[in-house]
């Protein structure tokens, strides 16, 4: 009988591109927020990721 060796799993490169994209864009629209009002800078982002952090749920 041969044994296969398990193999680590290869990182799911969409995912990532996905998520650095989603950041990207989240970087993004504070930055134009800032640009119009600095407090949105802050403001913007921060309802951003908690909507995708409950989003992910």
């Amino acid at each position: 009988m041969s044994e296969q060796a398990s193999q680590p799993a290869a990182p799911d490169r969409r995912g990532i591109l996905r998520d650095v994209c989603a950041f990207g864009g989240i970087g993004l629209i504070a930055y134009g927020a800032w640009l119009a009002y600095p407090p949105a800078g802050f403001i913007a982002p921060g309802v951003l990721l908690v909507a995708l952090a409950v989003g992910k749920r």
